[in-house]
């Protein structure tokens, strides 16, 4: 066989093999899947731009709240971050007790109206020299605890000990 035929031989077997035609269909569909990618980023694009333009429109106008006094340890104990008055002595205290009100009825039977209670009033001296005042009052079976400053306002939490 001379090395034309040869030759010849090889071009027929490759025109003619199956195994071409895979590696052939792997291209054409790696090529198909780059060209959907850059038609995506470029339909995203614009809606992108504008989106982020948005935002930092938005942002640049925006102010960054104050985060206090985080991780610092100079308030009272339990009260790291607290800096309004502290309690400095326990003042005065005061409290009182009611019992239903009852009454007799014809027939010998008592009606009662209402029940029985206590509250009791607790005075603290602030480090700012005005006063709180902690009411404890049990009525019906259940206890409340209410901090109120010197004018009267109610308190959300009591003041921590100095």
């Amino acid at each position: 066989m001379s090395i034309l035929e040869n030759g010849v031989d090889h071009v027929r077997h490759f025109i003619t093999s199956e195994s071409g035609a895979v590696t052939v269909d792997w291209v054409v569909l790696t090529a198909a899947t780059v060209g959907l990618g850059i038609a995506t980023t470029a339909a995203v694009r614009t809606g992108t731009n504008d989106l982020s333009g948005d935002i930092s429109t938005s942002l640049s106008g925006a102010e960054v709240a104050s985060l206090g006094c985080l991780g610092s340890a100079g308030g009272p104990a339990g009260f790291d971050c607290y800096t309004g008055p502290t309690i400095v002595s326990a003042g005065m205290a005061w409290g009182h007790a009611w019992a239903p009100s009852c009454f007799a009825v014809a027939g010998g039977s008592v009606t009662c109206n209402g029940s029985g209670g206590s509250e009791f009033t607790e005075q603290y001296t602030m480090s700012d020299g005005s006063t709180y005042h902690k009411v404890t009052r049990n009525e019906n079976g259940e206890t409340t605890v209410t901090w109120t400053d010197s004018s009267g306002n109610p308190v959300d939490e009591p003041p921590p000990m100095s």
